[in-house]
């Protein structure tokens, strides 16, 4: 399922390389990871820190029976990004995975620099609305179309500083703490297989849909989506959704910021 494709893929070698090439020593003791959800940001960090904490508002204990097998360096802790259970300069890396535009930021930038030990590291990061590679820019215009014009009104203004203004808005500027200029990456994606049905099914599954189901009803979401995947097989010449396969891209933006030693 592309709504979880993410698993497989924020092993995210830029979060271990920026850590272990700049000035914090070996070994990396304890990570955060914060609105944590399933868990699957937080399991790609266990290989790298002694122990990992995951931490969301509730139900930490259907990550425990989801959890991969062998992972016993993870516990998960009920909590917030504003209230992050943990000792003062204890933790040597935040990271916020596609959740960081929902946080009451001030706050979180506050509990981080309590946490974070003298050159700890909070890492931001997300990914984007998919696109499809060449030769697909029709269809590359009808996602826009339909994420950024159709569906504009409904999408949570919180989703809009990540999708569309990519973590570039005044309040990720900097994360408050830190003296150092805030470095950004936005050279890592992720490339998957997918049908139309899957794409737009993804579709289906973001708040921005959701709210416009909610408040247009099923017949109106079903024909907007409908009209969708029509349009996408008529530029790709098939007559199911299901029979074409298509290279679906994710853009990812990387925040990470340094608290002071």
């Amino acid at each position: 399922m592309l709504s979880d494709f993410y698993s497989t893929s924020i092993t995210y070698n830029l979060l271990a390389i920026n850590i272990k090439t700049r000035s914090v020593s070996t070994p990396y003791d304890t990570a955060v990871d914060v609105a944590c959800g399933t868990g699957k940001s937080t399991e790609v960090l266990s290989p790298y820190f002694k122990n990992v904490i995951g931490i969301k508002r509730k139900d930490i204990q259907e990550n425990y029976a989801y959890r991969s097998v062998g992972l016993y360096n993870i516990i998960y802790s009920q909590g917030s990004a504003e209230q992050i259970s943990c000792l003062n300069n204890s933790v040597q890396l935040v990271t916020a995975s596609q959740s960081a535009h929902w946080f009451e930021l001030r706050k979180f930038f506050s509990e981080t620099e309590r946490v974070l030990s003298p050159g700890g590291v909070l890492a931001i990061y997300g990914y984007s609305l998919p696109s499809c590679t060449s030769p697909h820019e029709e269809i590359n215009d009808r996602i826009d179309h339909l994420m950024k014009k159709t569906l504009s009104d409904y999408m949570p203004k919180q989703s809009k500083t990540l999708y569309l203004d990519k973590y570039n808005t005044d309040d990720f500027k900097s994360f408050l703490f830190n003296k150092e200029p805030i470095q950004r990456d936005e050279t890592t994606f992720v490339e998957l297989k997918g049908t139309i049905t899957d794409l737009a099914n993804y579709i289906r599954s973001l708040d921005t849909f959701q709210n416009f189901e909610s408040i247009n009803g099923q017949t109106s979401a079903f024909q907007l989506m409908r009209t969708f995947e029509n349009d996408l097989m008529n530029i790709v010449g098939t007559n199911s959704p299901d029979d074409k396969e298509l290279k679906i891209i994710f853009n990812f933006v990387l925040l990470l910021g340094r608290k002071p030693f």
